[in-house]
């Protein structure tokens, strides 16, 4: 009696079911055909304090580009976690026609304050200087950021225009430590370096609440009514003060979620999500927000 196997593999579609039979040996991913590519790449520059590297993941159709584009800043109290945590988001935008680059940054207490947001300008300026390289449209840029990596997302935000730096027009920001002015953690303290009556000046400059004003990209904030990490006001402050200077705002209230399932839940409103920073990327949004012809 001839092989099963070789049998099996001279017809496709029989062939096709054994494999699925077998299913439970193979990775989820051998049965699905990739819409993304994926490239780690070396972002600082010779002579930056730390070799520091992100991945890139970009559309599969090349047709295209070029491509709307998102820095992703991953959380974890400015002490810990890595790029890793951003793949499925840098994954599943790419899949949506988005351009992402996920990043690692220098972190406490090796680095403190400021470090992580010259690391996150700098990854903006990598951008730019490889648009064209990769098909990237540096007219549609935004920042994604949790937890922490929300906190510096929009502390990039607030920060003044530089001339080789893609001006933001998105902000997504979950569960973010807006107003440091008057916190206790140690996470904060670590992270600043000093306590708040130590350092008022600096607790202020690193409050992306304190540094508001008309003219900044538009945020699309999320957070769970049950976090007790970061208390739900820090979105809902900031989302107020950012409405009174005449910024386009969103703000999605996670019922019963804490610090860590607001990551996952806001999965549910992902269409709203994206739907917001296609919105905002769009030609004219900032003038149309502003009420200008």
């Amino acid at each position: 009696m001839k092989p099963f196997m070789p049998w099996i593999s001279r017809l496709p579609l029989l062939g096709l079911v054994w494999l699925l039979l077998l299913g439970h040996a193979l990775p989820a991913e051998a049965f699905f055909f990739s819409k993304h590519r994926t490239e780690t790449v070396i972002y600082t520059p010779t002579g930056w304090p730390a070799r520091l590297d992100a991945d890139l993941y970009l559309p599969d159709d090349k047709k295209k580009a070029p491509y709307p584009t998102l820095l992703l800043i991953h959380g974890g109290a400015w002490h810990k976690g890595d790029k890793e945590s951003m793949t499925k988001a840098g994954k599943m935008l790419a899949d949506r026609g988005f351009a992402a680059l996920a990043i690692n940054y220098r972190l406490v207490p090796q680095f403190r304050y400021p470090a992580p947001v010259e690391d996150a300008q700098q990854a903006l300026r990598w951008l730019s200087k490889n648009s064209g390289n990769y098909g990237l449209d540096m007219s549609r840029v935004g920042v994604w950021g949790y937890s922490a990596g929300a906190h510096l997302a929009a502390l990039l935000a607030v920060q003044p225009l530089v001339t080789d730096i893609p001006e933001l027009r998105v902000v997504v920001a979950g569960s973010a430590p807006t107003d440091l002015r008057q916190s206790r953690q140690a996470s904060v303290r670590a992270f600043l370096g000093a306590s708040p009556d130590e350092q008022p000046a600096l607790y202020e400059e690193a409050s992306p609440l304190a540094r508001i004003h008309p003219g900044l990209p538009a945020f699309l904030l999320y957070y769970g009514s049950a976090d007790v990490l970061v208390e739900p006001s820090q979105s809902e402050n900031f989302a107020s003060a950012l409405k009174e200077a005449g910024v386009p705002v969103k703000l999605i209230r996670l019922e019963g979620k804490d610090h860590r399932s607001a990551s996952h839940a806001v999965r549910e409103h992902l269409e709203d999500v994206l739907g917001f920073m296609t919105q905002q990327m769009a030609p004219g949004a900032r003038k149309r927000a502003a009420g200008e012809p």
